[in-house]
């Protein structure tokens, strides 16, 4: 019982030192939001599914103008 403890203590530990080693800062970035986005959407919808998805697309197209979807 002690040992499977230390053990379980030892590998806490580890992990919780990998984490705070591998902590990095990260300096913010500038995006241009307004840049035009391409996504090809990949999926394997067949019959009438297909329709339901371009509907989908389409909405998500017209909320978010500078994003093309390729269904």
């Amino acid at each position: 019982m002690k040992r499977s403890l230390l053990i379980l203590l030892v590998v806490l530990l580890t992990v919780t030192a990998m984490f705070v080693s591998c902590k990095k800062k990260v300096d913010k970035v500038d995006v241009d939001e307004s840049a035009a986005v391409s996504i090809e959407f990949w999926h394997a919808m067949s019959g009438a599914r297909v329709d339901l998805i371009q509907g989908i697309v389409d909405k998500f197209m017209a909320e978010n103008p500078n994003i093309k979807v390729d269904v």
